[in-house]
């Protein structure tokens, strides 16, 4: 199974360490992220599985709407949480944005 790495001292990120949007590393400080990749493929996911469902309900019109837009915030959270067990993504440095991440 893939673990979650620092990209900087290569120390085994647990999920107990991990924080939303950025956090440091245990062992070298270096400010970590989860890939803005894999939330983005996660946050889509869980929307599409939000509406999906509404849908199959037999929801239609406004009731679609505001049901899966409710819907699509719980499943991203839990798919989000559960993908850091199943799935670990890849862990990256954190740059602030605006900046060029330069020292």
């Amino acid at each position: 199974m893939k673990t979650m790495l620092c990209p900087e001292c290569d120390f085994k990120i647990e999920v107990r360490h991990t924080r939303f949007p950025h956090f440091a590393c245990p062992r070298c400080q270096c400010e970590i992220r989860i890939s803005r990749n894999y939330l983005l493929c996660v946050r889509l996911f869980g929307t599409s599985l939000a509406f999906l469902t509404c849908y199959l309900v037999g929801l239609r019109g406004v009731s679609l709407v505001l049901s899966g837009a409710i819907l699509s915030l719980i499943m991203s959270g839990i798919l989000t949480i559960l993908g850091l067990v199943i799935a670990p993504p890849t862990i990256e440095k954190h740059i602030q944005d605006g900046s060029l991440g330069l020292r």
